[in-house]
């Protein structure tokens, strides 16, 4: 996965968010943890396995792969803001062992993963290892999820390049 690749578009994005819409210099970090649990319950909401009382638990593909690559922007979003972007990895050798659990248990993790991340933030953000190393555990489970999902990198990148040009479009009609 070309992690720099999709950095740089998401930045082209970021940036016409904030110009669009007056953010300079406002911290984002926040809202972006709130939209990042938002687009992983709604992933969640189309994947359907865990609704156990539902007759029909077939995933919404299609929706799932947008709200999936909802997920990789605002998580792509969140290192831009922190400034660790260039220090970013997928621990690819995790992802063998990570993707053992089903689904369910990943999709909780991914919650789990957001929420160690966002103490870390609050309370040791001047430890910038504490930070980027739960990051990088988020984006390790955020893929691992996917490739649960059935999906491979390349159709991860192409779901979230599909996506990007979306929010692109969006930003410059005014969204």
């Amino acid at each position: 996965m070309n992690l720099t690749k999709l950095f740089e578009a998401q930045k082209v994005v970021r940036k016409k968010i904030i110009e669009t819409n007056a953010l300079e210099g406002q911290d984002l970090i926040q809202n972006l943890i709130l939209a990042l649990r938002v687009e992983l319950g709604e992933l969640a909401n189309e994947q359907r396995s865990w609704k156990h009382w539902s007759k029909d638990r077939t995933p919404r593909i299609t929706k799932l792969l947008e709200e999936y690559a909802d997920c990789i922007s605002f998580t792509l979003e969140l290192a831009l803001e922190l400034g660790i972007e260039s220090e970013a990895k997928v621990e690819e050798i995790l992802i063998p062992y990570r993707a053992r659990k089903n689904i369910t248990k990943m999709l909780n993790q991914v919650f789990l993963s957001i929420s160690d991340l966002e103490v870390n933030i609050n309370y040791h953000y001047a430890r910038k290892n504490a930070v980027l190393s739960e990051y990088n555990g988020l984006l390790t489970n955020l893929i691992t999820l996917g490739i649960l999902l059935g999906l491979d990198y390349e159709q991860i990148e192409a779901a979230y390049f599909k996506k990007n040009a979306i929010n692109l479009k969006r930003q410059e009609e005014g969204y």
